[in-house]
């Protein structure tokens, strides 16, 4: 089976609700919880929803609001994040995010001028993601 992340457009809530559970709770697992005890579930598989889906949709709202989630990462560090440690870590996170669709990588590294970083993810498409 392949993965991917379709099943994100299930998901009930905008994914800022998500990432701020997971800050909240603490755990991807414990978020899950939550919401299988509120009763949203997958509706095609019946089944609580994925901690990998909740992961993708909080960290999608990390790399699309990153001025309004970065002193959530620098609380976590115990420091500021350099303005190039945070948006190392932004690249690689889109990376995997859109790590299914090379258009949409393409498309938010134009959006959010992260081309000084092709190092990153140069790495994964070798024939280049911006051509």
């Amino acid at each position: 089976m392949s993965i991917s992340h379709r099943q994100n457009r299930l998901l009930i809530h905008p994914d800022k609700e998500y990432f701020e559970l997971w800050k909240e709770l603490g755990t991807l697992t414990k978020v899950q919880s939550h919401l299988k005890l509120a009763g949203e579930i997958n509706p095609k598989l019946n089944q609580p929803f994925s901690e990998m889906t909740i992961r993708i949709a909080a960290l999608r709202y990390v790399i699309e609001y990153p001025e309004e989630t970065r002193a959530t990462f620098d609380n976590e560090q115990g420091r500021p994040l350099s303005d190039k440690e945070w948006e190392e870590y932004l690249v690689k996170t889109a990376m995997s995010v859109y790590d299914t669709s090379t258009s949409k990588l393409k498309s938010w590294i134009e959006r959010k001028g992260m081309q000084k970083y092709d190092y990153i993810y140069s790495k994964r498409f070798p024939n280049g993601v911006m051509e």
